[in-house]
């Protein structure tokens, strides 16, 4: 048998090559096709969006910015129970004056506000402005705004008074306010 292999060895590794090849063609080589009823549905390439709704673990996040001061606010809360499960749009037509966005669980509305935030309201010095006593928001020598002129000259005023007002006099209520005012015109 040694003979025999040694004169047909490329003959019959080449037959046997070749009986494998057609095996692969004629039983496993081609592309098997599904029945009709077994082909798998097509992807479509354009999927629907899915629409955000409000969850229970959802924040609703209040940014407000105050349009004369430009100081803002922002305020973190639990959704209203009576909201959840609404869609952006739904929210939309509750909250009118806002600007709505998701964003991840949590939904922000932001808006902005004619006037001045809490804490510059809160703080009102006496000054001048226009060479009249006047009432300003805000801290002496710093940003400010104007509250009201009264129809006091400060040139009828002591200097020290005038000094007093050039610099700015910081009040911690109305009822200093008024005090004060009071104080000027007697």
């Amino acid at each position: 048998m040694g003979a025999f292999w040694e004169r047909h060895r490329l003959p019959l590794l080449l037959g046997l090559f070749l009986m494998v090849v057609a095996a692969y063609f004629i039983w496993g080589g081609r592309e098997r096709v599904l029945p009709e009823e077994a082909q798998p549905e097509p992807i479509s390439a354009v999927e629907e969006p899915a629409v955000f709704t409000v969850r229970p673990d959802s924040h609703l996040i209040y940014q407000v910015t105050y349009s004369q001061c430009g100081h803002g606010e922002v305020l973190r809360r639990r959704t209203p129970s009576d909201e959840i499960g609404l869609t952006l749009e739904e929210l939309q037509a509750i909250y009118l004056d806002w600007n709505i966005e998701d964003v991840g669980l949590d939904v922000i509305l932001t808006s902005e506000v004619e006037g001045l935030c809490e804490d510059c309201r809160s703080n009102i010095f006496v000054g001048i402005h226009e060479g009249r006593v006047a009432v300003f928001f805000g801290q002496p020598g710093g940003e400010s705004w104007l509250k009201e002129v009264t129809e006091l000259p400060i040139a009828n005023l002591p200097p020290r008074e005038q000094a007093d007002l050039e610099r700015g006099i910081p009040v911690e209520n109305e009822k200093e306010l008024l005090h004060i005012l009071e104080g000027l015109m007697n």
